[in-house]
């Protein structure tokens, strides 16, 4: 049986807008922070599939690479193109909540980035379990990894997803 304050809230959170923007906006600004550029739109249908799938999350080590950590996780990516798939209204989802809400910004050429005259979105919540700190925690890590990379092409690739 499923408690309330329990599982539930899990799984609710998961594909909650504020939740999962809250997530993509750390990631954005995780990478904006890493590299100085704005983060390309295409990249966001990749930070929630493997910030909230807990194995793909836990095998994230903050001293490897990002292409250390395809190779070494090549199994559990192997049908990443599917996840990514089932993540993409979830994503849709945070992104309109965040556009909406002015905490992020999308220009013309297809790169999101923070409103810096926006109050900044509070990272650890007071009632935050360690699950959802982890899961914005390995958003940030992902989103240093990508900022990287050369382009955005090279990490489909790598992830073996094609647009």
């Amino acid at each position: 049986m499923i408690k309330c304050g329990s599982e539930l809230d899990i799984v609710f959170n998961l594909f909650n807008s504020p939740f999962c923007g809250r997530i993509i906006y750390y990631a954005v600004s995780s990478y904006q922070a890493h590299n100085g550029k704005l983060f390309p739109f295409p990249l966001v249908y990749f930070i929630l599939p493997i910030a909230l799938d807990k194995k793909l999350r836990n095998s994230m080590k903050p001293r490897q690479s990002f292409l250390n950590w395809v190779t070494e996780n090549r199994l559990e990516l192997n049908d990443f193109a599917r996840l990514v798939e089932a993540y993409i209204k979830p994503t849709h989802e945070a992104i309109e909540f965040l556009l909406y809400t002015q905490d992020l910004i999308l220009n013309d050429c297809g790169e999101l980035r923070v409103n810096e005259e926006h109050k900044k979105l509070t990272e650890n919540s007071h009632n935050d379990d360690d699950e959802i700190k982890e899961c914005i925690k390995k958003a940030k890590l992902l989103a240093k990894w990508l900022a990287k990379m050369n382009n955005v092409e090279s990490v489909y690739f790598t992830l073996g997803v094609r647009p």
